[in-house]
């Protein structure tokens, strides 16, 4: 069985150039999907700050993820609220407590809400991969202790692993040659566009995909 990216596999997230296509490409598709904000999973603010982007997930029962892009690296919050470390309001010991001076001020951003999370992992720009803080997940555990494998398997980078995702979670046939182009940063045109949601015009995207920061 193919493993996935997760706190257990930190080996398999992507470094810094594929992290930022991925989330842009998963946010694009998702603003073509689903014009409507409220309707999407995925989204990316490249406006977000001065020099700072974010991406997050929403998966409208109450668990997400964020990650804070900045100029020393990328932090991302976690929070699946039915995992073994979830306590509300008072992380899992440890999911916190080693994270670099660097990502302080986006620990203690009250849009991370890092009170409420399960897990929290960092790429520092200078540093040759993905951290995480010295957690013992609670005993027995489950094969997922801390939701990072759900939320993080489409770091995996395959286009096929968003469209069948998308396919279930949207309800429609999504097309996978599409969903690679997306993948692949071509252009953004009107057959594109049309390809993945007959319904929308590709000037009814401009403003969101220009805030996503697409290529």
């Amino acid at each position: 069985m193919r493993r996935s990216p997760s706190t257990q596999s930190l080996g398999l997230m992507p470094d810094r150039d594929a992290f930022i296509r991925i989330t842009k490409s998963i946010a694009t598709l998702d603003a073509i999907l689903s014009p409507e904000w409220d309707g999407r999973y995925y989204s990316f603010d490249s406006q977000w700050n001065v020099g700072e982007e974010m991406a997050s997930m929403r998966d409208g029962c109450g668990g997400d993820w964020k990650a804070h892009i900045t100029e020393a690296g990328i932090i991302l919050f976690g929070l699946a609220h039915e995992s073994d470390t979830f306590l509300p309001g008072n992380p899992w010991p440890g999911v916190l407590d080693d994270v670099p001076d660097v990502f302080q001020s986006s620990v203690t951003e009250p849009a991370f809400d890092t009170s409420n999370l399960s897990y929290c992992i960092w790429l520092r720009f200078d540093s040759a991969g993905w951290q995480m803080g010295d957690i013992a997940f609670p005993v027995p555990a489950t094969p997922d202790p801390d939701g990072s494998i759900e939320h993080l398997a489409i770091f995996d980078g395959n286009p096929a692993t968003y469209r069948d995702w998308a396919a279930d979670y949207y309800e429609t046939d999504v097309s996978l040659p599409s969903v690679e182009a997306i993948y692949g940063g071509d252009n953004l045109t009107p057959q594109l566009v049309k390809s993945l949601n007959p319904s929308i015009e590709l000037e009814e995207t401009k403003e969101e995909i220009e805030k996503i920061g697409y290529p």
